[in-house]
């Protein structure tokens, strides 16, 4: 399953369901998880079903929400075009819980790609994968 969207100008962010984000993230985790966008609001991502995972809450309300952040700053850049793909992957076909997060921002050609475990923090590596997207956006003029 993957999330894309292209941003040129401002983003409007997309209406929340908190209601579909509770039970996507409940979908086989008793506790601990959300349901992540694959596409955050604040990049004009869905709010419902179909943009949405069982994602460990804390990497969703941490590293990745910090992506997500920082990547909704490029949308100013009027020269630019900026594509955020997300794509996850499921080792265990039998579960609707992804076991890992690729994210793949591409900004005027260029592209940045880390995966992250579908864990706290993102993984051993989540949070230095974080910053490294971060500061290749910050290098990008995403301030």
């Amino acid at each position: 399953m993957a999330g894309t969207t292209t941003l040129t100008g401002k983003a409007a962010p997309a209406a929340r369901t908190a209601t579909c984000q509770g039970k996507v993230g409940n979908l086989d985790n008793p506790d601990g998880y959300d349901g992540g966008h694959l596409v955050g609001s604040q990049l004009g991502g869905w709010g419902r079903r179909a943009n949405m995972v069982p994602q460990e809450q804390n990497f969703n309300r941490g590293n990745y929400a910090q992506i997500e952040n920082q990547t909704a700053k490029c949308t100013p850049l009027t020269r630019s075009s900026l594509t955020y793909l997300a794509r996850v992957t499921y080792l265990n076909l039998s579960t609707n819980t992804p076991s890992t997060w690729t994210l793949e921002p591409k900004l005027n050609g260029e592209v940045i790609t880390r995966t992250f475990d579908n864990a706290p923090y993102g993984g051993p590596n989540g949070t230095t994968s974080r910053q490294q997207i971060v500061n290749w956006l910050i290098s990008k003029g995403c301030v």
